[in-house]
């Protein structure tokens, strides 16, 4: 899982927001309930080549991925940012798939992490 996530900004996570495992659990499903709505939205704007949704989709999953220690899912969502700002479909395009198949697996990392094991 460590090559996964990184514990250090989990920790850091549940640090700002007062040591609360309780929120911290709440933020985590979140993420791990809305992340696959962003995935659905870069797919649906891949389809209709729009790279505005994209970017703007691939912004968000890029910071929800840092603040949750996913670091291969926000480098991948940040370089999908770029080739979006840029205008590189065929490189968007490419990216998208690479992207959902972190995603999927920074969720279901996440699914074995509870606040009380980071302490």
């Amino acid at each position: 899982m460590s090559d996964l996530l990184d514990l250090d900004a989990l920790k850091r996570l549940l640090d700002v927001i007062g040591g609360e495992a309780e929120d911290f659990d709440e933020l985590r499903d979140e993420f791990i309930e809305t992340s696959p709505d962003l995935i659905e939205t870069l797919q649906q704007a891949a389809a209709h080549t729009d790279l505005d949704a994209m970017r703007v989709a691939s912004h968000s999953l890029k910071g929800n991925a840092r603040d949750f220690g996913a670091t291969a899912l926000a480098e991948l969502s940040a370089a999908l940012e770029t080739a979006c700002k840029s205008g590189d479909v065929d490189g968007a395009i490419q990216l998208l798939s690479q992207v959902t198949e972190a995603e999927k697996a920074a969720r279901h990392a996440l699914l074995s992490i509870e606040a009380s094991n980071l302490g």
